[in-house]
């Protein structure tokens, strides 16, 4: 799961296993995930590598997330760019609107600041409820240079997983 968008490996950061871990109690047990900020197969990509692990058939991509879709799948696990290039409207908007026009179950991790925004004011008001699942610390992004995982340390800022279409329990 990429972390920032852009045209240099220098902005791609994934997401740790733990931070599925996280979600994955709930979760339905099966089903086809579509990862869909990742470089590939990569099997230095802990994110789609675990969710085979746990029995989900993954599709991943590198494919325009906005142009494309893949033709079966029944959920987005994944964790979209943060960084929206200059004059552009929020990438995060965009990508939570595009979820939840493709109607299919959802879970995005995104910085917990988006979420005082007036973008994301817009997005509840236009398509209703999503849910949270909040973690106790912060997650600890790595990248992949030179095929070598490298781990990030010390991520300055939160994140969480919003969700929509998974019928949690609790909203929080």
């Amino acid at each position: 799961m990429t972390l920032f968008f852009g045209k240099t490996s220098d902005n791609e950061y994934y997401t740790p296993k733990y931070a599925i871990n996280l979600l994955k109690p709930y979760l339905p047990n099966t089903g086809v995930v579509w990862e869909a900020f990742t470089k590939g197969n990569n099997e230095l990509i802990e994110s789609p590598t675990y969710l085979r692990e746990c029995g989900y058939e993954v599709i991943t991509s590198t494919n325009d997330f906005f142009q494309w879709e893949p033709k079966k799948f029944d959920y987005i696990i994944t964790n979209p760019p943060y960084h929206t290039p200059r004059k552009q409207r929020n990438i995060k908007e965009r990508v939570i609107e595009r979820c939840c026009e493709l109607g299919k179950p959802f879970a995005l991790c995104i910085p917990t600041l988006y979420l005082q925004t007036k973008s994301f004011k817009s997005l509840q008001d236009k398509y209703g409820r999503f849910q949270l699942l909040l973690p106790s610390k912060k997650f600890q992004f790595y990248k992949i240079k030179d095929n070598k995982y490298n781990r990030k340390s010390d991520c300055n800022f939160y994140t969480c997983w919003l969700t929509r279409g998974f019928n949690l329990q609790r909203d929080f």
